[in-house]
């Protein structure tokens, strides 16, 4: 699988269902061993003698005053616990699956590139290894773009209380709205973008978190990495809505039979960051050289 040279966007989308069509069986074994607990468990969780947790309730204020009052009077009802306690489990399983999935991908796509053949206990091995630096790095583009977020928020609500209480007109205000939400939402998705890698950068090239490594990787490549996502992202979105109303008539059945989907789907969304980034590598470099070149020449 060649990524040593810089590859074209249909290249790129082509490189991507290569890999997914070669190798299926080392993504699904790997999807499987990080992903398939917390699926597993969700399932579970929407049996109909299981309680259902409310994901909502957890950060509901109410719901542990409630809970607090229950223990207090001798009314605690285990469920509760159980519930929040399973929530909890779920997404802690889900974030732990997610990054050991995107180092393996990773792993798996870079043994690839270099014609090696993947072994699943090496790259399984590698990706326990880096699993804290990732975890760091992901705690920091988070804390990056949602601070980012809340700040946004937080001025566009300043900026709307002022002109309803100068204007007092709702019109203005819906259009002063949209006249910032738009601009909001591509700045958002912009700095989405270009911190996106830091995780591979951080799984890679030995650097933590990696914001700067991949705030440098996606220098003038904003656009062709927002339209290979959005073109992954809607062939995966689309087959995947299909096969859940379709599997959805089948209760807990459907669910269960659309694991494996679910696992194939986020496969390909891991290969597109891997090939993305290693991709944007070759880039990078290759534009180094061609600055170096360029110095030696003047």
């Amino acid at each position: 699988m060649n990524i040593q040279t810089p590859q074209s966007f249909g290249q790129l989308l082509d490189k991507i269902f290569q890999l997914m069509r070669g190798n299926f069986g080392v993504l699904l074994i790997l999807m499987l061993l990080f992903l398939g607990p917390s699926l597993v468990l969700g399932v579970f969780l929407q049996q109909p003698n299981t309680p259902m947790p409310e994901w909502s309730s957890l950060g509901d204020p109410a719901y542990w005053e409630q809970w607090a009052m229950e223990v207090q009077q001798g009314q605690f009802d285990q469920t509760n616990l159980s519930d929040g306690v399973l929530s909890l489990m779920t997404l802690g399983l889900s974030a732990i699956g997610y990054i050991l999935a995107l180092a393996a991908v990773i792993y798996l796509v870079d043994a690839n590139r270099k014609e090696q053949t993947p072994e699943v206990a090496a790259i399984v091995k590698r990706s326990f290894k880096k699993f804290f630096p990732m975890l760091g790095s992901f705690l920091c583009l988070y804390l990056l773009l949602f601070g980012g977020t809340m700040v946004a928020f937080l001025v566009l609500g300043f900026v709307v209380a002022i002109l309803a209480i100068s204007t007092g007109s709702v019109a203005v205000i819906m259009i002063i709205l949209l006249l910032v939400a738009l601009p909001g939402f591509i700045i958002m998705c912009y700095f989405g973008i270009r911190l996106n890698f830091a995780p591979a950068a951080t799984a890679m090239a030995d650097v933590c978190p990696g914001i700067s490594h991949s705030w440098k990787l996606t220098r003038k490549n904003v656009l062709r990495c927002l339209g290979v996502f959005l073109v992954v992202s809607l062939i995966t979105g689309v087959l995947g809505g299909v096969l859940q109303m379709l599997l959805g008539y089948l209760g807990v059945a459907g669910a269960i039979l659309y694991i494996p989907f679910g696992l194939i789907f986020s496969a390909v969304s891991f290969v597109a960051i891997a090939v993305l980034f290693f991709d944007l590598e070759v880039r990078n470099n290759a534009e180094g050289l061609r600055d170096m070149v360029d110095s030696l020449g003047d």
